[in-house]
């Protein structure tokens, strides 16, 4: 049963982060998590492991109006080997399982918040080249749009995959 009160939790849009074929790839939280004016800066020292949902579960008011959100994540390269340069793709997007959801990406900076990220212009399905050499990281924004109404989605799911050029 799902109450009608605010600010009931509705759904979660869980992100899966892929990175077959990228030896040694971690995910981090960005270093200011909270979602709020200060979200974003450097790589934070919490990982993103499978089961960890990204983004936080929508709530009824938000489900209703609508809007953009944006979560900074980091890609950190612990493995041995180099990479090639890659491109960051969503290969399922919240779409496809519930049309009201939508999920873009852009290559952050190291220390970008969400006041300096990049501009709505540059997000998009997909993003690179990008590198990342031994010990280093780079760090990826994801934008999610909800638009306004009232049917709800459980488990909305979202892949993002690493994919050599």
């Amino acid at each position: 049963m799902i109450l009608n009160v605010d600010p009931l939790n509705l759904f979660p849009l869980n992100v899966i982060l892929s990175g077959d074929g990228f030896d040694g790839l971690l995910w981090y939280q960005c270093a200011n998590w909270a979602q709020n004016l200060n979200h974003g800066g450097a790589i934070g020292s919490t990982r993103i492991i499978d089961g960890n949902t990204v983004f936080p579960r929508v709530s009824l008011s938000q489900s209703q109006s609508g809007g953009s959100d944006y979560i900074k994540i980091f890609g950190y390269h612990s493995g041995s080997v180099d990479w090639s340069s890659f491109n960051i793709v969503l290969t399922q997007d919240a779409s496809l399982s519930f049309a009201r959801a939508t999920m873009a990406l852009a290559v952050g900076s190291a220390l970008d918040d969400i006041s300096t990220k990049p501009n709505d212009s540059a997000f998009s399905s997909s993003v690179g080249p990008v590198t990342c050499d031994l010990g280093d990281s780079f760090a990826l924004w994801i934008r999610r749009t909800l638009t306004g109404g009232t049917d709800h989605g459980q488990y909305v799911n979202t892949v993002i995959q690493l994919q050599s050029v």
